[in-house]
């Protein structure tokens, strides 16, 4: 196992994420993990109302709708709803008009419903 070290810079902020690299995993595995951990380094940085707008400012909107489109897995849309909902209390009227942002949020949901409450979507005549 060897650790991959990424660097994100949004603004002037710079984030390290550190991905265990196994030696079975392929590329995409690798892609997902570091999207992944850097979702996570940005949704704890949003726990503070103080760095939510910053957040924001700093671009992190387009990365959170990318990682909330039906081509990523689960787990990476799951982090971004976090932390949409995270900035959503500082941040709302920016996440509404971010495009994409609300039709990611609908998919995401829908599917999720759909996943563990499927007799909420059967039709009873």
């Amino acid at each position: 196992m060897h650790p991959l070290f990424f660097y994100c810079y949004l603004h002037s902020c710079t984030i390290m994420v550190q991905v265990d690299d196994d030696d079975d995993d392929d590329d995409d595995d690798v892609v997902s993990k570091l999207h992944r951990c850097l979702c996570q380094a940005i949704n704890n940085l949003a726990a503070t109302d103080e760095n939510k707008l910053k957040i924001v400012e700093a671009g992190a909107l387009p990365l959170y709708v990318k990682l909330l489109s039906p081509e990523c897995d689960e787990s990476l849309q799951r982090e971004a709803a976090r932390g949409l909902w995270s900035l959503a209390f500082m941040c709302k009227t920016q996440i509404v008009n971010e495009p994409g942002c609300l039709d990611g949020l609908c998919y995401f949901f829908f599917f999720l419903c759909l996943l563990v409450e499927p007799r909420f979507f059967l039709c009873y005549y």
